[in-house]
Formats: C-alpha cells, sequence, structure tokens
C-alpha cells in the first residue's frame, strides 16, 4: 500500500509563510518606531498665514498607524490616566488666571494630552517589538547621529541639511543661525542634522544613547557610550551632552546586577572626569562648555535677550518663583506663557520665551505646586504599571531630560520621553531580580 506524502510536505512548509509574516510585521513595526522618533525630533510643522496649524505633521500623520498597530495592547487604565492627566490641566486652567487666553490654553491642553498618548503608544509599541529588536533600533540611531555630525562637518551633507532646514522650517522664522557663534566656540559650525538648532542634535543622542544602555547593561556597553558621549562633548561644545554622562552613571549604579566594587569604580571614575573636566586649558572643547556654564548671567533681569544657557538655568526659576508668590497652587495654568509674558521679570520681545527652555520650571508655572505634583505623581504611578519598576531611577531620568529642553506641549519633547519610558519598562521586564507585583 503507498503513501501520499503530500500532507508531510503541506505540513513542514506550512510555518514558512507565518515566519515571513512575523518578520514582515516586526519590519514593519521597527520602521514605525524609527519613524515616529524622527518626525518628533524633526517636529516639521503645517503653517499657513503665518500661523502654525499643526507643530508635527509627521506625528499626527503617523498617529493612526500607531494607533491600529497597538491597539490591542493599549488597556482601559491607558485611557483612565489619559482622563485623569486632561481632568489635572482642566482644573490648572480654571483656576489660573488670564481667561482671556482660554482659546490658547485649550489648544496647549490638547497638545499635550496628544503628545502624551503618542508615548503610551510609542512604549506599547517598543513592548511589542521586544528588548533586542529595539536595542538594535538604537544602537543604529545614536551611530547616525554620530556618523551624521562628522558628514556634516566634513561639509558632506551640509547642505542637504540647510536646504532641508530652509524648507521645513523657513517659514517659522526658527531656524539656528549662529554659525559663526560656532565656530568661535568649537572651531566650526555645529550641526543640525535637518533640525532647527544643533541643541535638538545633543538632545536626542543624549536620551537615545542612554536608552540604549538602559536597555542591557554592560561593561563595554558603558565604555562605549561615554566615549561616544565624550566625542559629541567635543563635537557639539554643549553642556547638554554634560547630563549624558551623568545619566550613564545612574544607570550603571543603578543597576542591581552591578557588584559594590563595580560601583565605588564607577563613582571614582565620575570624579575622574569631573576633575579632567575642569583642569582644561582655554583651547579645549571641554573648556568650552565650562566656559559656557561660568558664562551665566545670575540675573537675567538685567537684559531684554536671553542666552540659550540662561534659558534653562536661572531664569526659569526665577519665574517660577514668582509665579508661585501670585499663584501657588495651580499657577498659570497650561499654555499660560502670555500671563508670564505680561508679569515677566525681564521685559523679552515676546512670549514665546517667557517661560524659558527648561520643562521642569514650565511645569511648575503652568500647573502650580498642587497640579505638578499631581501630574507627576500620576506619570509615574502609570509609569510603574506598564512596566517600570525602578520609579526613582525613571523618575531622575525623566526630570534630567526635562531639564535638557523647552516646550512642555511638543511632541519632540514627549518623543525623548517616550523612547526612556520605552526602555526603562523593557529593561525592568527583562531583570527578574528586579520583578515586583503591578499595581491594581
Amino acid at each position: 500500500m503507498k503513501y501520499s506524502n503530500t500532507h508531510v510536505t503541506d505540513r513542514a512548509a506550512g510555518p514558512e509563510p507565518r515566519i515571513r509574516v512575523a518578520a514582515t510585521s516586526q519590519g514593519f513595526r521597527s520602521a514605525l518606531l524609527l519613524a515616529v522618533v524622527v518626525s518628533a525630533y524633526l517636529s516639521i510643522p503645517l503653517v499657513a498665514g503665518g500661523r502654525v496649524l499643526v507643530p508635527s505633521v509627521l506625528t499626527v500623520a503617523l498617529a493612526p498607524i500607531l494607533m491600529l498597530s497597538v491597539w490591542s495592547r493599549f488597556t482601559t487604565t491607558d485611557a483612565v490616566f489619559m482622563l485623569k492627566i486632561s481632568f489635572v490641566l482642566l482644573v490648572s486652567i480654571a483656576l489660573s488666571p488670564g481667561y482671556v487666553y482660554l482659546n490658547s490654553k485649550l489648544m496647549a491642553l490638547a497638545q499635550l494630552c496628544a503628545g502624551l498618548l503618542v508615548v503610551l503608544l510609542t512604549v506599547r509599541l517598543m513592548q511589542h517589538l521586544g528588548a533586542r529588536s529595539v536595542e538594535r533600533l538604537l544602537l543604529l540611531l545614536w551611530v547616525s547621529i554620530v556618523v551624521g555630525c562628522v558628514l556634516e562637518i566634513a561639509g558632506i551633507t551640509r547642505e542637504y541639511s540647510d536646504a532641508f532646514r530652509d524648507w521645513a522650517y523657513g517659514s517659522t522664522d526658527e531656524i539656528y543661525d549662529g554659525d559663526a557663534r560656532d565656530t568661535n566656540m568649537v572651531g566650526w559650525p555645529r550641526p543640525k542634522l535637518f533640525s532647527v538648532e544643533p541643541s535638538h542634535v545633543s538632545k536626542l543622542f543624549v536620551i537615545v544613547v542612554n536608552a540604549w544602555l538602559l536597555l542591557r547593561v554592560t561593561w563595554p556597553k558603558t565604555w562605549i557610550a561615554g566615549v561616544a558621549t565624550v566625542f559629541m562633548i567635543v563635537v557639539m561644545g554643549s553642556p547638554i551632552l554634560v547630563v549624558s554622562i551623568g545619566m550613564t552613571f545612574l544607570i550603571v549604579l543603578w543597576n542591581q546586577r552591578a557588584r559594590a566594587g563595580a560601583k565605588v569604580a564607577m563613582v571614582l571614575a565620575m570624579l575622574l572626569v569631573a576633575i579632567y573636566f575642569g583642569f582644561q586649558d582655554g583651547d579645549s572643547p571641554f573648556a568650552t562648555v565650562a566656559d559656557r556654564l561660568e558664562g551665566i548671567n545670575t540675573d537675567p533681569t538685567e537684559r531684554d535677550d536671553l542666552g540659550s544657557v540662561e534659558q534653562r538655568t536661572i531664569y526659569p526659576f526665577l519665574v517660577l518663583l514668582d509665579t508661585w508668590s501670585r499663584w501657588p497652587f495651580f499657577g498659570v495654568g497650561i499654555g499660560g506663557k502670555d500671563v508670564v509674558f505680561e508679569h515677566s521679570l525681564v521685559e523679552l520681545n515676546e512670549a514665546t520665551n517667557a517661560m524659558g527652555k527648561n520643562i521642569v520650571g514650565e511645569l511648575g508655572i503652568s500647573l502650580g505646586l498642587v497640579g505638578a505634583s499631581v501630574f507627576l505623581l500620576l506619570l509615574l504611578k502609570h509609569a510603574h504599571y506598564t512596566g517600570v519598576k525602578r520609579v526613582g531611577l525613571f523618575g531622575i531620568l525623566f526630570m534630567m531630560t526635562s531639564l535638557l529642553m523647552g516646550g512642555l506641549v511638543t511632541f519632540r519633547y514627549w518623543g525623548l520621553v517616550a523612547i526612556l519610558w520605552g526602555a526603562m519598562a523593557l529593561a525592568d521586564a527583562d531583570s527578574p531580580e528586579l520583578a515586583v507585583d503591578r499595581p491594581p
């Protein structure tokens, strides 16, 4: 009796299409994550009649695709979290001054909620991809940043970068034009990598390289991240990158798999780096960063043209203290920059810079002591729900990220938060020694 082997052939061939579909889906999710990060980094606005209608048109366009891709992973608790945040923001608007600016405040509320929604969806997408895939993607991203900076300094891609910036941001009058200042500071025009200004390149690098390290802390990765950061300090001369060194040390020291001796070694290494950093001569790129920090105007009320360092350090906290002396509980309301502009300690030319470039200060100014505290508690609690178990470390890294930039309601800021949040959730999920029960 003869037997047909057709069923054997079919069974053997059966899983292959599924494997191909799975690989295709994984590739699509990787491409989607990369697209979301790049779109938030670029934040290309849609402008009509001199007004910005959509602050990041690519991110908004990707949001429905992102939602459809992770809809099954978006939980009821995620939706409740968004409602709670919206309620806190509405209360801050209702109990704050400046009702004449209600429309702009409601628009800011919508933008912040949209940014937070993108964060949650991106975290779910990263969890769907898995730690290994995300780690490879982040490695590709920060290496691309370093290589892109080298190519732009060499003049190979500068023309294309500048042409893209003129096309994407030319109608907003936000394009950075400090090449002469950069040349005097670091010896060359700092790379912009198709974004508005060099600082955005530094911010993206800081978050991506440290998120990459977070996913799997090893000594080789720690040294690679450290060397890459030092190289970027040389290239960019930005104090923002000094924060990256602090983040890297915190990540390693907080790693529960590291032995006590290794942690002591990291502390000593940090001290040596600080000593080396402090004793550089005037021609060193490290001294350039130190000079920028030492040159902070401690009384910015004397000037009507604040530098970027003042806008990130002294000025926001002066405005914060002044705001809390007037409206301590719920601040000026989300999007209340016009209220601050009217009562600013500095006679600024426009309301855009009224809160400075420091989201820690901006959060306190906008929501007040009570509103900001509730906002942060809700955020940390939900981060724990999504899988972040080292909530203390996440809180510190979140605040350090917020110290780097302004724009509480921007997709650019929340895009960086999403990378950090997702990496932290994946790292803690892959660490059995950190296992704790999730809150109900």
